[in-house]
């Protein structure tokens, strides 16, 4: 099987509510597209930031939250973590890491930082595509 052949689909079921579509299976290098053509990300990443004994705890995760920020990557701040998504799990990883030095030097004590991360080089439905029915069931 030619992984490179255009033809060379996968059928991708749907969440309830949404259209069935086919994807390409395609190396690593290329990319694989999603409805509109907007490139899917590859990877996914959540930190949650827990400053320690911190007098103002809140102050240093509004600090890592202001480095993931500036970094430039697709981001959602939700209460219990930050979800982060891109093409490079490596990067994430990276942009995580920073925003835990960050935390780490406004309190200048102890801070854990607890990821969660996947990684498909085919691509991952993205962060918004994974939670807009629910927050559609929300507003109704």
């Amino acid at each position: 099987m030619d992984v490179a052949d255009p033809w060379n689909l996968i059928w991708v079921m749907p969440a309830q509510g949404r259209s069935p579509r086919w994807l390409p299976q395609v190396p690593g290098d290329l990319r694989s597209f999603v409805d509109g053509g907007e490139p899917m990300p590859r990877a996914t990443l959540a930190l949650q930031v827990l400053p320690l004994n911190a007098p103002d705890a809140l102050a240093a995760v509004d600090a890592a939250i202001a480095v993931i920020r500036g970094s430039g990557v697709e981001h959602e701040v939700g209460p219990m973590e930050t979800t982060i998504e891109g093409d490079s799990l490596p990067d994430l990883l990276d942009i995580a890491a920073r925003a835990h030095d960050a935390a780490v030097a406004l309190t200048g004590g102890p801070v854990q930082t607890n990821v969660r991360m996947i990684e498909n080089p085919a691509g991952l439905a993205s962060m918004h595509e994974k939670t807009a029915p629910f927050r559609q069931e929300a507003r109704a």
